[in-house]
């Protein structure tokens, strides 16, 4: 990973003018500058203004000053004068500035200028004279002011991000308020250069990940250019967390726009001392694709350059798509909200499956999507099976047994954009799931009635069918209904077999005789018809679906 600039650095890069900003200062235009070689060099950075004339300018230097010489250094020697060029070029300086009258009369020799041209370095002569101490003083008053204006800028826009961060908004706005200041997308990788959060400006993310591939490829051949890009690390307790990276897509990249990603850093930085921010962050990235397939919004392609930003292979058989929600209320043990607790899990889960199965796993709502690469293997039943078991061991290892968590599977795809449908399905069943009896993993392959009740448990249709078939067992503030609806539930989750469901209720089979009578009049339903078992059977699910979404219809007056 390539080291960033620092502060002070940015600082230092940023205050430089350029060579032909220089020669428009009123100090220098007095002494009536002509640029005489190295023309096309004219935008190479001024840091600094330097008096020399000895004939050997090496280690005098630092590079990017602009030399003020009477031509002495160089001497009248045309092989000497070319060495003096040359020295220079090596050293760094931004152009030479030569003032006629002293060793040259009337212009510079030809050969200084043409050892010049050779370098690309900048000559300019002054043909009257000028007091030296005059000219070094505007320019560096120029520097001055610029890198004072660029501290107060600094200054401001790191109150700015750190107010985002302290507001309670995170790193997720900082990056976005970022992208708009600059006008060009940002990204958020970690430590092993994957993509965390994606800010986007004017280009679509497909363009967006294709610069950010192109900008590590250059990195690796060490031929990353500063206009192509500007990096800051993010370091976190003393150590690099990961960096944030803007890229020149939408617009060019100045000195200004370094400085504010190296504030936007610090920021994003503070965010992630939180100790459930770099977890949220992360478990998001991968959610947002994970939503976008599910919401049917990504292109094939798209879909899969993101899966590959964020580790998944490019090469993968078919996709089997799975959703883990929670059964219970103990999430609060872990965060203080269900995502936020699922953000946790998501983040620790493995990349792979114990056999090396590629995982992305993303939050999405309360509950968290899996996409599971199934290699090239045909599909019978048991690749679901063992696919089921692997995925439950990982999120036991994450702390969650069965009777805590749902796990659905759905369908395997032959594509990520049609892994989206399987997605919205599957996330649905095991919602649906979270009021059924434990189980290892819920098929989802293909409806089920409490898929369908599911989808329809909020409609005004299902809430009135409840309330008819269920009338006074309704009533939450009458003890002996409640008592009398669950004897009701567990008498038809056994199919009417009197026996198990007087076990299951730890009753004697005449105290289950009696209240299901009681039932029956209550209802004023015979318990022996198939169309009323039916109806009631598909009443207590529904409710039960309803009291999960915190609903609960009120019994006829």
């Amino acid at each position: 990973m390539s080291t960033s600039p620092s502060a002070p650095e940015l600082v230092d890069a940023a205050r430089r003018v350029t060579v032909a900003e220089v020669l428009e200062l009123p100090a220098l235009r007095r002494g009536l500058p002509e640029v005489l070689a190295g023309h096309a060099a004219l935008e190479r950075h001024v840091r600094w203004v330097h008096v020399l004339d000895v004939q050997d300018p090496s280690d005098l230097l630092r590079g990017g000053e602009l030399v003020l010489s009477t031509g002495f250094g160089a001497g009248r020697d045309p092989k000497g004068q070319q060495r003096f060029v040359e020295a220079l070029a090596k050293e760094g300086a931004s152009g030479l500035v030569i003032e006629l009258g002293w060793t040259f009369d009337k212009t510079v020799p030809r050969s200084l200028l043409d050892a010049a041209d050779a370098c690309q370095l900048p000559v300019i002569a002054l043909h009257r004279q000028l007091r030296f101490v005059e000219v070094t003083e505007a320019i560096h008053g120029v520097l001055l002011d610029r890198q004072l204006s660029l501290l107060r800028r600094a200054d401001e826009l790191q109150d700015r991000f750190i107010e985002i961060v302290l507001g309670g908004e995170g790193a997720t706005s900082v990056l976005a308020d970022l992208s708009r200041l600059i006008g060009n997308p940002v990204v958020l990788e970690d430590h092993a250069q994957r993509l965390v959060e994606l800010a986007l400006h004017e280009s679509g993310r497909e363009s967006v990940l294709t610069a950010w591939e192109q900008h590590h490829r250059a990195e690796d051949r060490q031929d990353r250019t500063d206009a192509d890009s500007a990096v800051a690390e993010v370091p976190v307790r003393g150590r690099a967390w990961g960096r944030l990276v803007a890229l020149a897509v939408d617009s060019p990249i100045h000195q200004a726009d370094r400085l504010a990603v190296d504030r936007a850093a610090i920021a994003v930085a503070l965010d992630l001392l939180s100790e459930q921010s770099g977890p949220r962050l992360r478990a998001r990235a991968r959610g947002g694709l994970i939503a976008g397939l599910a919401h049917g919004r990504l292109e094939e392609r798209d879909a899969s350059r993101w899966a590959a930003s964020l580790g998944f292979p490019r090469r993968h058989g078919s996709l089997l798509p799975a959703a883990a929600v929670w059964r219970t209320e103990r999430w609060a043990e872990r965060a203080e909200t269900e995502q936020d607790a699922w953000d946790i899990v998501v983040d620790a889960l493995p990349r792979t499956t114990a056999s090396g199965r590629a995982v992305i796993a993303g939050t999405y709502g309360d509950g968290v999507l899996i996409a599971l690469d199934m290699g090239n293997a045909e599909r019978p039943s048991g690749q679901l099976e063992r696919a089921a078991s692997e995925l439950r061991a990982m999120l036991e290892r994450c702390g969650l047994p069965d009777d805590e968590v749902v796990l659905a599977l759905g369908r395997p795809a032959d594509s990520w954009s049609a892994l989206g449908a399987s997605l919205d399905r599957v996330v649905r069943a095991a919602a649906a799931a979270r009021t059924s009896a434990p189980r290892p993993w819920q098929d989802a392959r293909r409806g089920s009635i409490v898929d369908l009740l599911f989808g329809l448990r909020s409609s005004v249709e299902m809430v009135t069918f409840v309330r008819e078939q269920l009338g006074p067992l309704l009533d939450e503030r009458d003890a002996r209904a409640s008592e009398l609806l669950r004897t009701l539930e567990i008498y038809l989750e056994r199919g009417g077999r009197k026996a198990e469901a007087a076990r299951a209720l730890h009753l004697e089979r005449q105290s289950l005789y009696g209240r299901l009578e009681r039932i029956e009049k209550t209802l004023e339903a015979p318990l022996d018809d198939p169309d009323t078992l039916l109806g009631l059977h598909l009443a207590v699910r529904a409710l039960r679906l309803m009291e999960a979404d915190g609903e609960r219809p009120r019994p006829l007056p």
